[in-house]
C-alpha cells in the first residue's frame, strides 16, 4: 500500500525529506540547486495539502556533513570548514535530534517547514 493514502487513512504520518545548502541557496551545480529547490516547493505544497490530515511534511537542510558524498582529503575538509560559522563538518549523528523530533509527537505543530541543521552553513 502505498505511504500517502495509509498516512491518510491513519489520520497520522511523517514525512521528512533530506535537502542541503543548495535547497535554500545557489551553492552547487545548476541541476543539484534546481533538484533541492524544488524540494522547498514539494515539502511546502505537500504540507498544505495534507494539513487537515494529520501528516506532517518538512525538509531538513544538513550542510557539510562527513558522509561518504564527501571525500575528506585536507582540501576538501578545509573549504567545507570555511562554509559554515563553526568551521567544521558536522557528524551525520548531529542531524538525528531534529529529525526525531520531527518524527516524533511533539513535532505535531511543525510542518511545511525548511529546517537547517549546517553548522551555520553561509551565513
Amino acid at each position: 500500500m502505498p505511504a500517502l493514502p495509509a498516512m491518510r487513512e491513519q489520520q497520522h504520518g511523517r514525512i521528512i525529506s533530506i535537502g542541503s545548502g543548495a535547497s535554500k541557496r545557489a551553492a552547487a551545480s545548476v541541476a543539484y540547486t534546481t533538484a533541492k529547490h524544488g524540494l522547498v516547493g514539494f515539502t511546502k505544497q505537500l504540507a498544505q495539502a495534507t494539513g487537515t490530515d494529520g501528516i506532517t511534511v518538512n525538509l531538513l537542510c544538513p550542510g557539510w556533513t562527513n558522509t561518504s558524498l564527501l571525500t575528506l582529503d585536507d582540501q576538501t575538509l578545509a573549504k567545507a570548514a570555511r562554509d559554515n560559522a563553526q568551521r567544521r563538518v558536522l557528524e551525520p549523528e548531529e542531524l538525528a535530534g531534529m529529525a526525531t523530533l520531527l518524527a516524533s509527537d511533539d513535532g505535531a505543530g511543525i510542518t511545511g517547514q525548511v529546517i537547517s541543521v549546517d553548522g551555520g552553513y553561509r551565513l
